[in-house]
C-alpha cells in the first residue's frame, strides 16, 4: 500500500512535494527482454529495473542524471543543453548509434548522429525504466548493439489520486519547475504532467530554454 500524506524531499538542491492517496502496487511487468508482458522473474535474460521508489529518492533532476547512477552508464556534457550523452556499455563518441531507447516500447531514437531528447521527458512521467545490456538488435534492430533503455510512463491508476511538484535553483541562471497530477476512477483515468526548464550555461550566446507539457488519457477495461 502507497502511504498516505505529504512528504518532504529535499536534496541537491531540489524540492520535491509529492502526494498521493492508497493505491494496490502490483507485480512489475518485464517489457524489453522479450516484447511480450512477463514477470521479472520468469524474463529470459537478466534486467536492471529502476523503480518509482528508487527515482524519487535518487536526487536526479532528469533522466541522464538517473542513468549515470547505474552500473555501466557514462553520462557526458558537450554542449551545455540536459540532452546528454548517455554511453551505455562504454561506446564512446557512436554511444548515440549504439543503444535504443523506448518510451512505453516505441522507439525514440532520431535516425541521426544526435543524443535523445531527455528533455522532452519529464521525469515526473516516469513509473520504471528497464534496462537491457547487450545486444538487442535481434528484437529492436539496428543501433542496439549496446543495450536497449525502455522507459515506462506513469499513467492514472484506478481509484488513485496523486500531485507532484519539484523545483531547483542553481547557478549560471539554472533553474527548474516540474510537476504533475493524475486522477481516475474505475472507467477513466487522466495525467497531465510538465517541465519548464532554462539557464544560461557557461558560454556566451548558449542559453536554453525548454518547456515540456504532456498528458495521457486512459479508458479501462
Amino acid at each position: 500500500m502507497r502511504p498516505q500524506g505529504l512528504s518532504l524531499f529535499l536534496a541537491a538542491s531540489s524540492l520535491s512535494l509529492p502526494f498521493s492517496t492508497p493505491a494496490q502496487q502490483t507485480d512489475a511487468v518485464i517489457v524489453t527482454a522479450s516484447r511480450f508482458p512477463e514477470k521479472a522473474l520468469s524474463a529470459p535474460i537478466g534486467m536492471t529495473i529502476i523503480n518509482e521508489r528508487q527515482i524519487r529518492e535518487s536526487a536526479a533532476l532528469d533522466l541522464p542524471g538517473l542513468l549515470a547512477q547505474e552500473a555501466g552508464f557514462i553520462v557526458r556534457d558537450s554542449t551545455g543543453s540536459p540532452d546528454r550523452q548517455v554511453d551505455l556499455r562504454g561506446f564512446g563518441a557512436a554511444a548515440d548509434q549504439n543503444s535504443v531507447v523506448l518510451i512505453n516500447g516505441r522507439r525514440l531514437n532520431e535516425i541521426e548522429l544526435v543524443s535523445v531528447r531527455w528533455s522532452s521527458i519529464p521525469l515526473e512521467s516516469v513509473e520504471r525504466i528497464e534496462i537491457l545490456r547487450g545486444s538487442g538488435a535481434v528484437l529492436y534492430g539496428s543501433g542496439a548493439t549496446g543495450g536497449t533503455i525502455n522507459i515506462i510512463t506513469r499513467g492514472a491508476t484506478p481509484g488513485e489520486t496523486r500531485a507532484t511538484l519539484r523545483a531547483s535553483n542553481g547557478s549560471l541562471g539554472a533553474r527548474e519547475l516540474g510537476g504533475g497530477i493524475s486522477a481516475a476512477n474505475e472507467q477513466l483515468g487522466v495525467a497531465l504532467r510538465f517541465n519548464d526548464q532554462s539557464a544560461d550555461n557557461y558560454r556566451l550566446n548558449n542559453r536554453f530554454v525548454q518547456k515540456n507539457v504532456d498528458g495521457e488519457l486512459r479508458l479501462f477495461g
